[in-house]
């Protein structure tokens, strides 16, 4: 039998005084329009095209709406540095350089005098591949420099092929912004693209027109971000001010110690209906998949720098564990119709120990710790006899992951300066602050009832319990590592 931590026995207790104070398994009663995740019940706006009522300045036979992006990874040559497991990592090398045309206006090259205007376009590339050793690589993390992607204009008239990239630029080829059409083009350039959502369905994208411009209105989110209504006003000359931003409601994310290096495959369901509990464990599944890499790597870097040696053994089980729980995720995801795959986690660099101090903090110490907590609920709350019997044994395991996360913080705390350790304590209050924002939105019925996610309520009540347990209780961390 699993000896149970401090953590496991804490969680169990919170989890079953929510079950008793009405987090209950039950969805009588419950109105459906009121469930579904922002991310599910919200999709692209098709109606909103902005590339069929232009009557630019400049003449021109083709024009499209492009983003770009590169991405870098490493090619196998040794260059004496470790990767994520364990091996020489390699010479970093472009991956990718995608192009992709979201609206496209008039014929391409249509008035060229020869083939270079086509070969142009095609190779057409803003996006510069940065210089080695610069520290400026493309290498898919959670914070990907910006300077790795790129949105613009491209247009083509006669032989000549041109990137707009600048609000000024495009502003100079338009002329005066006096179509709807020529708004949006102004404000794609520098927001986001319009979502139409299911919950606001009056909220659709609109133009009004004013004395000096117009008024643009409409829904913003990307994934696991909030979701909000926009204001722009875009002037007659071109510029783009931002008028109101109101936060609506927050997408869920799923909860998991992510490694630097996952690349998003696309968590969110994104096809316009409420999330299923089949698609909730295949994001889960994706999730323990890339946490495996992210306990190897911990594990190599807390022996490279000194840890003692129980915490780098604790995190090597704790990458057996996760390799247990994406396979036992995988298999309850297709069970219930979800179609699990694997993550995609580039190789790690070498971190210092601020580096290593910060991940753990905010993957560990916060998203990791509620992650297990949440477990705990689960595998009382689920009404499916599968998901129970997994999820029990993943929240015991988890709940030891979150011991292992503070206990090498108490250790790396230590080694840091000052600056440094009021740095993480910073990001971790950000992350708690996220993170409750993120626990307001409410699931669908099919995730509360076979997934057995808490209400936003109940959410919101484990949130609290855990930062009067462990967040808000320097004496309710583990202790010491030995």
């Amino acid at each position: 039998m699993r000896r149970k931590t401090g953590f496991a026995v804490a969680f169990a207790h919170i989890a079953a005084a929510a079950i008793a104070c009405g987090g209950s398994t039950s969805t009588e009663g419950a109105s459906s329009s009121s469930g579904g995740s922002s991310s599910g019940g919200t999709t692209a706006c098709g109606e909103a095209k902005i590339l069929d009522g232009l009557s630019p300045a400049a003449p021109f036979d083709y024009l499209a709406l492009v983003h770009e992006e590169l991405t870098q990874g490493y090619a196998p040559a040794d260059a004496g540095v470790d990767s994520a497991d364990g091996g020489p990592v390699r010479d970093l090398v472009v991956q990718s350089h995608n192009v992709i045309k979201s609206e496209e206006f008039g014929t391409l090259c249509k008035t060229a005098t020869s083939a270079a205007c086509a070969k142009a376009a095609q190779e057409l590339r803003v996006v510069p591949v940065p210089a080695p050793g610069s520290a400026n690589d493309c290498v898919p993390n959670r914070s990907t420099a910006p300077s790795c992607r790129a949105r613009y204009v491209m247009t083509t008239h006669r032989d000549d092929v041109k990137a707009l990239k600048t609000p000024a630029e495009l502003s100079a080829f338009l002329g005066p912004i006096d179509t709807p059409d020529e708004a949006w083009l102004m404000a794609r350039l520098t927001h986001s693209a319009p979502v139409c959502s299911a919950r606001y369905s009056d909220k659709v994208p609109t133009a009004t027109k004013t004395s000096d411009g117009y008024e643009l209105t409409y829904l913003e989110q990307g994934e696991c971000s909030p979701l909000f209504e926009i204001k722009l006003r875009v002037y007659a000359d071109g510029r783009v001010e931002e008028l109101s931003r109101t936060q609506l409601e927050n997408a869920p994310c799923a909860i998991g110690r992510r490694p630097d290096g996952l690349c998003d495959d696309g968590d969110a369901p994104g096809d316009g209906r409420d999330e299923t509990a089949g698609q909730l464990f295949a994001r889960a599944a994706r999730l323990e998949d890339a946490s495996v890499r992210a306990f190897v790597v911990l594990a190599r870097e807390l022996g490279e720098n000194g840890a003692p040696a129980s915490l780098g053994r604790r995190a090597r089980r704790s990458a057996r564990d996760e390799v247990r729980h994406a396979r036992a995720t995988a298999r309850l995801a297709k069970k219930l119709g979800g179609r699990p795959v694997r993550a995609r986690v580039e190789p790690a660099r070498r971190r210092g120990l601020f580096g290593i101090a910060l991940e753990n903090a905010v993957e560990g110490c916060v998203r990791e710790t509620y992650g297990a907590l949440l477990a705990a609920y689960q595998a009382r709350a689920s009404t499916h006899a599968d998901v129970r019997r997994e999820l029990a044994r993943i929240a015991a395991d988890e709940a030891r992951h979150a011991e292992l996360s503070w206990d090498v913080h108490r250790w790396i705390m230590t080694r840091l300066d000052e600056r440094e350790r009021a740095e993480i304590g910073r990001a971790m209050r950000a992350a708690i602050a996220d993170l409750r924002r993120e626990l307001h939105v409410e699931p669908s019925d099919d995730v509360i009832a076979i997934a057995g996610f808490p209400r936003a309520e109940t959410a919101l009540g484990l949130f609290d319990a855990l930062e009067e347990h462990t967040w808000g209780r320097a004496d309710a961390r583990p202790h010491a590592a030995t």
